[in-house]
C-alpha cells in the first residue's frame, strides 16, 4: 500500500512568457513538481538530482540492525521529510528510574535546502522527551547532486558509529546528573534572549524545572527538552531540531 511519503515527483523544465517576448526556457533551473497534486515544491539548479523519500525510508529500514519505532513527518507540501527512529534496545540508565535510548532523525528534502542528513540524539522514557546530543548534524550526508544512490555499506557504518557515540555519551549525562546547577537558575530562565529560545518555551521549562525539583544540570536540560518536545506552539521538526541543539549547548555550558 502506498504511504503518504511515497508520491511521484519529477524535475521539469521552466518556461516564462512576458508581454515583450514569446515563451522561452529558463536555463540552468528546474522545477520540482509533485505529480499527484501538480504543486511546484521548489526551483532548483539543473544539476540537482532527486532522492525519493521512499528510497530514504527503505534504505534506513534495511540498514538499522535493531528493532525500532518509526515516525514520519512531512512538511511544506511534502518537500521536506523528517523520520524519527527510536531504538529502545540501545539504552542506558542515568540515575534512578531515568533511562534513555538511541534516537536519530533523518532529514530529506525536495527543495534544495539541504542534503540527506542524520541528527543524532536520545529519547528519554520518563517524559518522552526528544534530546539532541551535540550541536552539529551527524557527519553522514548525501547531496542531491551527481549520483544520489544511497551507499548501503556507508549508511550501515554510520549507524554503527552513531550507536557507539550514543554509548560514549553516558559519562556526559552522568556528569550532568551528578552536578548541581551553580548559577542562579531564576537568573538563567529570566534571560530568554541570552538562551536563544522563545520566551514562552523558557517559561514552560522553568515551570517544569520547579515542578520536577531536580536541581542538577541534567534536570535543567530535561526541563528544556520537555518544553521543546511538548510545548512548541507550531509543530516544526526543523525548528525543534535547532532548539534542541541550543538546549544541549546550554547544558554542556553548565559543566565548565
Amino acid at each position: 500500500m502506498k504511504q503518504e511519503y511515497d508520491f511521484p515527483v519529477v524535475l521539469q523544465d521552466i518556461f516564462i512568457e512576458t508581454s515583450h517576448s514569446p515563451m522561452r526556457e529558463v536555463h540552468k533551473r528546474k522545477a520540482v513538481v509533485r505529480q499527484d497534486t501538480g504543486e511546484v515544491l521548489s526551483i532548483v539548479s539543473d544539476k540537482y538530482k532527486l532522492l525519493p523519500h521512499k528510497v530514504v525510508v527503505e534504505s534506513f529500514r534495511s540498514a538499522i540492525p535493531y528493532d525500532f519505532k518509526e515516525t514520519i513527518k512531512l512538511t511544506n507540501g511534502g518537500a521536506k521529510m523528517f523520520v524519527i527512529y527510536k531504538v529502545p534496545s540501545v539504552k542506558f540508565d542515568v540515575g534512578r528510574d531515568d533511562s534513555y535510548c538511541l534516537q536519530f532523525i533523518v532529514k530529506n528534502s525536495y527543495d534544495g535546502t539541504n542534503a540527506l542528513q542524520i541528527v543524532f540524539g536520545a529519547f528519554r522514557f520518563v517524559c518522552e522527551n526528544g534530546m539532541f546530543i551535540g550541536q552539529k548534524f551527524f557527519s553522514y550526508t548525501q547531496k542531491h547532486i551527481g549520483s544520489v544512490q544511497i551507499d548501503h555499506n556507508a549508511l550501515t557504518d554510520s549507524i554503527a558509529s552513531m550507536t557507539s557515540q550514543f554509548k560514549e555519551t553516558l559519562p556526559i549525562l552522568q556528569n550532568m546528573s551528578d552536578r548541581d546547577m551553580e548559577r542562579d537558575v531564576d537568573e538563567i530562565f529570566g534571560s530568554s534572549k541570552a538562551l536563544n529560545l522563545p520566551a514562552y518555551l523558557v517559561k514552560e521549562a522553568q515551570v517544569e524545572y520547579e515542578r520536577a525539583g531536580n536541581t542538577s544540570v541534567l534536570g535543567f536540560y530535561n526541563s528544556l527538552t520537555k518544553a521543546i518536545t511538548h510545548n512548541m506552539r507550531k509543530d516544526s521538526p526543523q525548528v525543534r531540531l535547532s532548539y534542541g541543539q541550543v538546549a544541549w549547548g546550554l547544558a554542556k555550558g553548565q559543566l565548565k
